[in-house]
């Protein structure tokens, strides 16, 4: 906001009351605006957790969770404004590979168009290879 206000000061250097109402309102819209909006830690915010399980062909399986990932600094939110989550979940060729810290998926956190906040979804723990009955067997 930018405002100016010009030769209403009065002959002896005072504030004349044009002025003075004119910043007082000014102030008002500026504190009306900002109010408006609030600064957010998404590194707080935590996204519904992962429900289920990751599970390998040969019967094993390991828990999911999620790890926030970007800036410490806050982000400056309209007030009433919707996160919207969306998840890409990353395929996996071998499950064998998997490992404890393997992402397996992403969440994204965006408001209107704007991507505010990602979390890593990984593996708790690995899937380990199959055993020789399930490979004779598959």
């Amino acid at each position: 906001m930018v405002g100016a206000a010009l030769g209403v000061v009065t002959a002896d250097g005072a504030l004349g009351d044009e002025l003075a109402a004119a910043l007082s309102a000014a102030a008002a819209a500026v504190n009306a605006a900002f109010g408006a909006y609030r600064a957010v830690d998404l590194g707080t915010v935590t996204p519904p957790p992962p429900s289920g399980a990751l599970r390998s062909a040969w019967g094993t399986s390991t828990q999911l969770q999620e790890t926030f990932e970007g800036s410490t600094s806050p982000v400056e939110l309209r007030v009433g404004a919707t996160l919207r989550l969306s998840a890409t979940v990353r395929p996996i060729r071998d499950a064998s590979t998997v490992t404890g810290g393997t992402v397996v998926a992403r969440v994204t956190g965006r408001v209107g168009s704007t991507t505010v906040a990602t979390w890593n979804v990984t593996a708790t723990g690995g899937l380990g290879q199959p055993n020789w009955e399930w490979l004779l067997t598959h």
